[in-house]
């Protein structure tokens, strides 16, 4: 069945929340001075990785845009794109072909440093230039402050490294950079986030 726009705002939600991307496929209708006015959007669907949602049961349509979808969301460049496609099977050797509009909805990078000092501090501003959000973690409330880091956008969490890197839900749109004030420190954080779907960890 076609997805209605609060199935599609359901879905964009839920994938936002778990830090996956997608990709929302639309049929574009005919346009032009003899298609008449523009018909009622009848095919949409959203992809994912690893799922897809919504279908008109045409697998000449269905798996070619799923197909797409999937290479551009393996594209990080790729944001709107509409692509003319062929139907298989078509009667008309010269039928028109059906125009896919591919929108990719990719979930705010998050960047999440263990460590306030200097290099914390410089990762955080590096990270706040390419529009991540940033969170920063130091056990030393000193550290942990608006005075080491006065951008209002960053989240300081002064607590212990385990306590705070539980608190916070780590997706495959989190990069986590560790730079405590020791080798010890760093074990304690690289052993609790390790086995997290992280995108970056270092």
């Amino acid at each position: 069945m076609p997805l209605t726009a609060v199935d599609i705002a359901h879905l964009l939600r839920e994938a936002r929340e778990a830090g996956r991307p997608g990709c929302l496929v639309t049929v574009l209708p005919e346009s032009g001075p003899e298609s008449g006015p523009p018909a009622l959007i009848q095919y949409r669907r959203w992809v994912e990785a690893a799922s897809h949602h919504g279908t008109r049961g045409d697998p000449a349509l269905d798996h070619p845009a799923c197909l797409q979808a999937r290479q551009l969301l393996a594209d990080e460049r790729a944001e709107i794109v509409v692509t003319p496609l062929i139907l298989e099977g078509s009667p008309a050797p010269d039928a028109a072909p059906v125009r896919l509009l591919f929108e990719v909805a990719r979930p705010p990078q998050e960047m999440i440093i263990c460590g306030g000092g200097h290099v914390g501090q410089a990762g955080a501003r590096v990270a706040r230039l390419l529009d991540f959000t940033v969170t920063v973690i130091d056990d030393r409330t000193d550290f942990a402050s608006r005075e080491k880091f006065p951008d209002p956008s960053i989240r300081l969490i002064a607590d212990d490294f385990v306590t705070a890197l539980r608190t916070l839900r780590l997706t495959p749109a989190s990069h986590v950079v560790i730079v405590t004030r020791g080798h010890k420190h760093d074990e304690i954080c690289l052993r609790e986030v390790i086995d997290q779907p992280v995108r970056y960890l270092g």
